[in-house]
């Protein structure tokens, strides 16, 4: 397994020991949480770090306007606070009241699979944190290189059987290969087999498919 030599050779010298920094791309999506599991049972060891990664898409305008990163920045605030979301900024009722309840819901995710995360493995350092961009592949792939993340894992949908046939690639997909092309980490792409077979399918640079059956 051409993916497993390389994850075993991959921990860097972080404190005077032997660990690495595991990077996880998260959302609401079934897959995004079982490659976050599967990370977390194949990937991480005990000293290791792990980094969950929401990415929050924004327009243009708003990376023009200041504004833009407060929800994001309150948010990331608001994990390592227990008095909840921070920061108040100067803008009309009705904006304020909708950057809160974004606030609050990416504080909410994040702080949930955090708390799964430490309830499967206590003994793991974990981090959360919202990351905004205007391109997901690009943004997840500058994080990594911030972090300086020495592996990096993203869930996979399986293609529809129409996408299968004319050979579309969905969104995500692009997004996938994107980070599997570019990031200077090793990065992984992990999608459950399926209900009546076991193991997990792996992506990475070297190997396309890889059946897991663990």
């Amino acid at each position: 397994m051409e993916w497993a030599a390389r994850v075993n050779s991959s921990a860097a010298p972080m404190n005077g020991g032997d660990r690495k920094r595991v990077m996880v791309v998260v959302d609401r999506s079934r897959e995004a949480r079982l490659a976050m599991l599967w990370a977390l049972s194949h990937i991480v060891h005990g000293a290791d770090i792990l980094s969950l990664i929401l990415f929050v898409p924004s327009s243009p305008s708003q990376h023009q306007n200041p504004m833009s990163a407060a929800a994001v920045s309150s948010a990331s605030s608001s994990l390592s606070n227990s008095g909840g979301l921070l920061g108040r900024f100067q803008m009309p009722q009705e904006g304020r009241s909708k950057e809160r309840k974004e606030q609050r819901s990416i504080s909410e995710l994040l702080a949930s699979l955090k708390s799964l995360c430490a309830s499967r493995r206590p003994e793991v350092e974990v981090e959360a944190m919202p990351v905004e961009g205007l391109d997901k592949g690009m943004t997840i792939v500058s994080q990594a290189r911030k972090l300086e993340a020495n592996v990096l894992v993203l869930g996979q949908k399986k293609r529809s059987l129409l996408q299968r046939l004319f050979n579309h690639k969905t969104p995500v997909e692009d997004v996938t290969d994107y980070c599997i092309q570019n990031a200077e980490c090793l990065t992984l792409a992990v999608r459950k087999k399926g209900k009546h077979m076991g193991g997990y399918l792996i992506n990475s640079r070297w190997q396309k498919n890889f059946w897991l059956l663990a």
